[in-house]
């Protein structure tokens, strides 16, 4: 397997789950008897992904006091803090000093049992610059749902507002490349990547897999 690392992007507010947030972070809600980020750092033990990275602002130190090292949980896992919160594609920027090779990205509110084993040998078979996990929402109005070709590669994401159901997940492999495009302070969704799709090799992985996140109360309920 190829060596990786990952990257868990944990840094927001959580404003849309208040006040369920106010005291603790969005990564730390608790999802089926364990917070919702042990799940992520669990399912990429599983994958033997055992390089960790963890990008956050908000109440990072609540996660920091969780997790530890990683040792309890047979990972390594360091901190990336943001000390004003930079966006999506500003918190990977924040982070790229540590990234040597193909990382797993995924947002700190995303429940998934996703096969990563299978989205990497996807990834690689394509030799893409950038992978994108792909699914059918079952909210695809307030969703960015994407457009690809015939070899599954990207050829737009059309925003949101469409009856589109193929959208986006924040589930996505990136190679160090990827990382030039982004800025110190930016997203990664609405100013890198139509950028990317346009110069380098970006594919959709479509799957049916469970992907859901709990990023609303009413999305949060559904998953808990």
């Amino acid at each position: 397997m190829i060596t990786m690392m990952a990257l868990i992007l944990a840094g927001g507010r959580g404003e849309r789950l208040r006040p369920l947030t106010d005291k603790i972070p969005k990564p730390l809600l608790p999802v089926k008897g364990k917070p919702l980020l042990e799940w992520q750092v669990e399912l990429l033990k599983k994958y033997r992904i055992n390089e960790i990275m963890i990008c956050g602002h908000y109440m990072f130190d609540k996660i920091k006091e969780y997790f530890g090292t990683g040792a309890r949980f047979g990972v390594n896992i360091k901190y990336i803090y943001e000390e004003v919160p930079l966006g999506t594609g500003g918190a990977m920027k924040n982070a790229e000093s540590e990234i040597n090779s193909t990382v797993v990205v995924i947002y700190g509110d995303i429940f998934t049992d996703i096969n990563i084993k299978n989205l990497l040998t996807f990834h690689k078979s394509k030799k893409a610059d950038a992978t994108i996990v792909l699914h059918e929402s079952d909210h695809p109005r307030d969703s960015d749902a994407v457009e690809i070709n015939g070899n599954q590669r990207i050829t737009r994401i059309l925003g949101r507002g469409t009856e589109v159901k193929l959208t986006k997940s924040s589930i996505y492999v990136l190679e160090p490349a990827v990382f030039n495009y982004m800025k110190e302070k930016c997203s990664f969704e609405d100013d890198v990547l139509p950028v990317v799709i346009k110069s380098r090799n970006v594919f959709g992985y479509v799957t049916s897999e469970t992907i859901m996140d709990i990023g609303t109360v009413q999305r949060y309920g559904a998953v808990k």
